[in-house]
C-alpha cells in the first residue's frame, strides 16, 4: 500500500520506490494521484502510474545535484545536451579535457570503492597552528566554523574576498593532483611513523609492520596506485562514443570530493610554510580564510594582499573567479555575510533559491508518501540551521517566520506547526541564551507573525 508510509510494498512498487521518492519531492503526491486516478490496491494502475513516471525520461535527464547530497535535478533533455556537448570539447593548452576512446581498459573495479580521510592532515595541521598561530588548513566542512570566527571580527578595515575555482574539476593536470597527493601521503605516513594503513569497515587506522590480522591492509605505495588508478580511469559515454577524461578531478566519483579538497589543501599548506622558511610575516591575515571544496572565502584587513597571494598559491591552470561584487557583503555557502560600519561582522542564512525568478519546492507536501514525522523534523532542522547562522534576532525571526507560513502554505496543520516551533525552542536554550529572549516570548513572537 503505497500511501501507507512504506509499509507493505509489493516488489513492483518496491521497484518504483526511488522514482516515486524522488517524483513527490518535485511534485505533491495528491495532484500526481488525481491526474492519474492512481486507486490503491490496483495492480492495473500501479502499472499506469509506472509508466506515467518513466515517460519523464523522454523530456527530462535525471541527475544528483552539485554538492547536495539526496537533491535531484530533472533538467530538459535540450539543455542537459547542449552542455554535454560543450564540456566533452572543452579544450585548453592546446589539450581536451575528454578524449574519445575505442574502449575501456580492463580495470579492478573493488578499487573504486576506497575513501580517503582528511582527518590525520586537519590534526597534524591545527597542532602545528597551535604553535606559532597561522592557519595552514582552509578546509572546512561546514561552516560552523566560520560563524564562529566571524562572531570576534571588529574592525573597520575589514573587507571580503570571495571567489570559486572555475577549472578544477575540468583543466587540472592529472600529474599536478599526483605530485600534491602522493606529497601528502609520505607526510602523514612519516609523521604516523607507519608503512601501513588497514581499513575495517568505518575504521581507519595505521599499522608499523602490517601485523593486523583483520580488516584490509594497504601499503603507502598501494593508496598512491590507488590514487593513480582513479585517476586514469574516468570515462564517459555519450551517444555511442566512449571519452576519457586527461585532465581535471574525476567527475562522479565517490572520491572526487576528498581528491579535489585535499589537492588544494596541500596547494595552501606548502605555500605557507615556504612562506614561513623565508621569513615572510603572514601575522593572523590568513585566520579567517574558509574553503569548502572549490568555495573560497577570505576576511582581513588585508584582502587585496591576499588576492595576490593566490596567483602564488593554487597552480597556474586554476582560475579563481571572484563571486562578492560589493567588499562589504558576500554569499559563502548558506551564509550572507556584511561587515557594519562599526567593523563588526553580521551573518544570516543565505538560500540560493530566493535569488531564482521562480519558485522553488524545497520542503516535503504534507499528503507526500513520507511519514508525518520526517516533514515536521525538517522544520526542527531548518530552525536549529537559522538559529546557527542568523547573528541577529531579527534575521532569525524574519527567517522562521518565513519557513513557518510555507510549512502551512504545503498543507501542515497549524497546530503540528506551533507545536513543533514551541518543542524546538525548549528542547534549545541555547537560541534564547543567544538572543537574551525567554523562550515563550520568541514563540510568541513567531506565532503572532505567522
Amino acid at each position: 500500500d503505497i500511501l501507507d508510509h512504506g509499509k507493505d510494498k509489493t516488489e513492483l512498487l518496491q521497484k518504483e520506490l526511488l522514482w516515486i521518492k524522488a517524483l513527490n519531492t518535485a511534485y505533491p503526491f495528491d495532484k500526481i494521484n488525481n491526474r492519474l486516478n492512481f486507486k490503491q490496491n490496483e495492480i492495473r494502475n500501479h502499472k499506469i502510474f509506472s509508466y506515467k513516471v518513466s515517460q519523464l525520461h523522454k523530456d527530462f535527464v535525471v541527475t544528483m545535484v552539485d554538492k547536495a547530497s539526496g537533491n535531484y535535478a530533472f533538467t530538459c533533455k535540450k539543455l542537459y545536451l547542449k552542455f554535454m556537448e560543450k564540456d566533452l570539447n572543452t579544450t585548453s593548452d592546446g589539450n581536451r579535457t575528454y578524449a574519445l576512446k575505442s574502449h575501456i581498459l580492463p580495470i579492478d573495479i573493488k578499487t573504486n570503492h576506497e575513501r580517503f580521510t582528511r582527518s590525520h592532515f586537519r590534526r597534524y595541521s591545527e597542532n602545528i597552528t597551535s604553535h606559532d598561530r597561522i592557519n595552514r588548513l582552509f578546509s572546512i566542512q561546514n561552516t560552523f566554523k566560520v560563524v564562529q570566527q566571524l562572531s570576534t571580527v571588529h574592525n573597520p578595515n575589514s573587507k571580503i574576498f570571495c571567489a570559486d575555482f572555475s577549472s578544477l574539476f575540468t583543466n587540472l593536470h592529472h600529474d599536478v593532483v599526483r605530485e600534491k597527493l602522493y606529497y601528502l601521503i609520505d607526510l602523514l605516513f612519516k609523521n604516523a611513523g607507519s608503512e601501513y594503513l588497514v581499513v575495517q569497515g568505518n575504521c581507519i587506522r595505521y599499522d608499523r609492520n602490517n601485523s593486523s590480522s583483520s580488516g584490509r591492509s594497504y601499503h603507502k605505495v598501494d593508496i598512491k596506485g590507488i590514487i593513480d588508478f582513479i585517476l586514469k580511469n574516468s570515462y564517459a559515454y555519450y551517444g555511442e562514443h566512449l571519452y576519457q577524461q586527461n585532465k581535471g578531478i574525476p567527475q562522479g566519483n565517490n572520491a572526487s570530493p576528498q581528491i579535489a579538497d585535499l589537492t588544494l589543501a596541500v596547494m595552501e599548506f606548502q605555500y605557507i610554510q615556504n612562506q614561513i622558511k623565508v621569513g615572510h610575516s603572514l601575522s593572523y591575515s590568513l585566520n579567517r580564510t574558509f574553503r569548502y571544496i572549490d568555495d573560497l572565502f577570505h576576511i582581513s584587513g588585508k584582502a587585496n594582499d591576499f588576492i595576490r597571494m593566490t596567483t602564488d598559491m593554487y597552480h597556474q591552470s586554476l582560475t579563481l573567479e571572484q563571486t562578492n561584487t560589493n567588499l562589504y557583503e558576500a554569499a559563502f555557502l548558506d551564509l550572507s555575510i556584511s561587515i557594519l560600519k562599526t567593523g563588526k561582522v553580521q551573518t544570516s542564512l543565505y538560500n540560493k533559491t530566493d535569488d531564482y525568478s521562480f519558485s522553488v519546492i524545497r520542503y516535503p507536501h504534507f499528503e507526500s508518501n513520507i511519514p508525518m514525522s520526517m516533514g515536521v523534523n525538517t522544520l526542527h532542522g531548518e530552525i536549529i540551521r537559522i538559529f546557527r547562522n542568523c547573528s541577529s534576532f531579527e534575521h532569525f525571526l524574519d527567517r522562521v517566520h518565513q519557513l513557518s507560513r510555507y510549512f502551512i502554505t504545503i498543507k501542515n496543520p497549524k497546530d503540528i506547526v506551533f507545536y513543533r516551533i514551541y518543542k524546538t525552542l525548549n528542547n534549545n536554550p541555547n537560541i534564547a541564551l543567544k538572543y537574551a529572549q525567554p523562550n515563550n516570548e520568541i514563540c510568541l513572537q513567531i506565532i503572532n507573525g505567522i
